[in-house]
């Protein structure tokens, strides 16, 4: 790996998983557009992957106490079927149509959250939806963690 590669790399890393810090999510919504800038998309999956797997290893153990069971145990199906889904469509999808889909999901994040539509309680069967898209889009961009806000707030 060339140094810029490395030094863009530890940027992105830092700079994503800093604003995760700071506000609670969207370490991958940040850390992805600046690895894009010399990176193939399956590439910087694939190292955020790595990170999150190891932040999220220490979190778990962290906060153990803390997570309620029932909920994971619900969402961890759909997000299983979601992965699988995700990284299927990584692996026979152009990589540009995924880069858009990218960008309409963070658009669509952005206006749910400027319209306040923070308290709406679908139901039991858009948790599990919006469990599978959190998935997917885990699988394909490693950044569910909104949609499984959603999930766990509509259970």
């Amino acid at each position: 790996m060339n140094p810029e590669l490395l030094i863009l790399l530890g940027v992105a890393i830092f700079i994503g998983f800093f604003v995760q810090t700071v506000v609670g999510f969207a370490g991958s919504l940040v850390a992805l557009p600046i690895l894009l800038l010399g990176l193939k998309l399956p590439d910087a999956i694939a190292y955020i992957s790595i990170f999150y797997l190891f932040s999220s290893a220490f979190m778990v153990s962290k906060e153990w106490k803390n997570i309620d069971q029932k909920v994971i145990g619900k969402l961890t199906l759909a997000s299983v079927i979601g992965v699988v889904i995700g990284i299927i469509a990584l692996t026979y999808t152009r990589p540009v149509i995924l880069q858009k889909a990218l960008g309409v999901f963070i658009l669509l994040y952005v206006a749910y959250t400027i319209l306040g539509r923070k308290d709406v309680r679908p139901g039991n069967k858009t948790s599990t939806a919006f469990g599978i898209l959190g998935g997917f889009f885990s699988g394909v961009f490693s950044t569910g963690g909104p949609l499984y806000v959603i999930a766990v707030k509509t259970m």
